[in-house]
């Protein structure tokens, strides 16, 4: 990853706090339409919501070098959670209540994690999480020069940048790239990474701005998939020319999902135990009988929305956290009857925190760092990481200032969680970070293998006979075998399989007449060495 790639952008925090955020609001409103209609995200299409283009890029062979049980869940708190009324700094309480005199929470209704921090009593369903050494709190997460932009600070979180760099692709996006690079043509039999919600987000894309994760709208699609296998009825279509290309969409889509059949079964194999409640609930009840049933899924996103508290604050934040506390707690007892919840880990992320001071609207404006929270046994012990948020200490726009750069946090969760080798994590997120005590280690040893590969030159040129002629070199003599594919992965023909001897070559082919211009992929295996590249054909 260079940062040649990214460009630099104005931060939304030298805005007016209400330009901004109307500014904003119509920048979400304009991207979701986009979003519905398929013309948003590059390449991206939709189908009944479901992104047609993460169909085949979804199936990646990633992250299997480490632990292989462990899983971890990102819960995306969508609008910007409050984290002044989730952990309640009781020692500075006088002050937090003189800036909040409504949205205040009494004392006498907070239970203790320590003597300076608290949370709401609505949220004691973690109370026994926390006695049981399975939370820990991070105070003050952020980034430098916050942007107040919902979209803006989202995608720096997902994209792992600095506030003046832009990227289209995620980190996990990146990662999956970077680790296999054959992700389209080779895939897994058992989907990496499966995103549920988070309209918008880029946490899972490419450089080619395509989600690679196993992607759905809501927990309703998943489970229809999960337990069906298919999504759409193939046969439910008009009976005209439409009506064929939609049944050929539909039954490739299902296809797809049916991943060889492996999710209805694991399904099927892992029952709830628990009742869920919920947006968040249904989510999670989904995840847990997948990975209760044998689901190798590392990677899950899944979001709750209604965070950007504008306005009558107290009872809708009530709401919501009180369905985090709830839900985490029942899918931990749930995941505990099959003997999983030490191998998961779910980690709270939110684009920023709110004001320090409440608002004539009976609500708190964008504000910058706020707490994360992770839950789990794996965490080995409960605890609360930083100093905690210094009301008088604000930046200069009055915001809490942040301790921990929130990529020191997915370093840590890479690394000593996942198992991912420290170079590469480096690598995604464009610079080496403090790795944090979180309780954690990695108890796997990953082996890099630094063995030369072929490189595959992605420049295309006609020969005088009107063949293309394809360069590439090889580090050693080998078996070679080379392929060209359509961008959604489909085989298109054979260009060669046999020896060759080590150096700088030149292959000439054609396509074929009845492929268009456009952008193809050429797939070179050396031996046990994979590499792809993209070429694109001008007709």
């Amino acid at each position: 990853m260079k940062s040649a790639k990214n460009k630099k952008i104005r931060h939304g925090s030298s805005l007016d706090h209400g330009e901004a955020h109307d500014h904003d609001h119509k920048g979400w409103s304009r991207r979701n339409f986009l979003k519905s209609m398929g013309i948003a995200g590059g390449t991206t299409a939709m189908l009944g919501g479901l992104p047609l283009s993460a169909i085949h890029y979804s199936r990646l062979n990633m992250l299997n070098s480490g632990v292989d049980d462990r899983a971890m869940i990102i819960i995306r708190m969508d609008g910007g959670n409050d984290g002044l009324n989730t952990i309640i700094p009781l020692n500075q309480y006088s002050t937090y209540s003189n800036l909040r005199p409504t949205l205040a929470i009494p004392q006498n209704q907070l239970w203790n994690l320590s003597p300076e921090f608290a949370m709401p009593n609505y949220m004691n369903d973690l109370e026994s999480m926390w006695g049981d050494g399975a939370m820990k709190v991070i105070h003050n997460v952020g980034y430098a020069n916050p942007n107040l932009s919902h979209f803006r600070s989202m995608d720096i979180w997902e994209s792992a940048t600095e506030s003046n760099e832009q990227r289209g692709s995620g980190f996990l996006g990146e990662l999956a790239m970077q680790q296999h690079p054959d992700l389209i043509l080779n895939p897994p039999e058992h989907p990496v990474a499966i995103q549920v919600g988070g309209n918008g987000s880029i946490l899972f894309n490419n450089e080619d701005l395509i989600n690679v994760a196993f992607s759905v709208t809501d927990p309703e699609q998943l489970a229809d998939i999960a337990e069906n296998g298919q999504l759409y009825d193939p046969l439910d279509v008009p009976d005209c020319y439409l009506g064929e290309q939609l049944t050929f969409l539909r039954a490739t889509t299902n296809n797809t999902f049916t991943y060889a059949g492996v999710l209805p079964e694991v399904y099927a194999n892992g029952l709830n135990v628990v009742e869920y409640e919920g947006e968040l609930g249904a989510q999670l009840g989904v995840i847990a009988r997948l990975i209760k049933g044998g689901l190798k899924t590392k990677l899950f996103m899944i979001s709750i929305s209604g965070f950007d508290t504008h306005a009558e604050q107290g009872d809708w934040h009530r709401e919501l956290v009180s369905q985090i506390s709830s839900q985490i707690k029942l899918f931990y007892n749930d995941l505990q009857h099959a003997g999983r919840q030490d191998d998961v880990l779910c980690m709270t992320v939110s684009e920023f925190g709110r004001r320090i001071e409440e608002n004539a609207s009976l609500g708190t404006d964008h504000g910058a760092a706020a707490p994360m929270m992770l839950f789990g046994p794996g965490l080995n012990g409960s605890g609360l990481l930083g100093n905690g948020p210094d009301l008088t200490n604000t930046d200069e726009v009055g915001n809490l200032q942040y301790e921990f750069d929130f990529k020191s946090v997915y370093a840590t969760v890479l690394e000593k969680w996942l198992c991912i080798d420290p170079s590469l994590v480096d690598s995604v997120l464009s610079g080496t970070y403090d790795r944090l005590d979180l309780g954690f280690d990695c108890i796997a040893t990953s082996v890099t293998d630094n063995s030369p590969k072929p490189t595959l030159d992605s420049q295309v040129r006609y020969m005088p006979s009107g063949d293309l002629a394809l360069h590439y070199k090889l580090p050693i003599g080998g078996e070679v075998k080379i392929d060209l594919y359509t961008i959604v992965g489909q085989q298109i023909k054979s260009l060669f399989s046999g020896y060759q001897s080590a150096g700088e070559q030149v292959l000439p082919f054609r396509p074929g007449a009845r492929y268009p211009g456009g952008t193809y992929i050429i797939r070179l295996a050396l031996n046990n060495k994979v590499v792809t590249e993209k070429i694109h054909l001008i007709r």
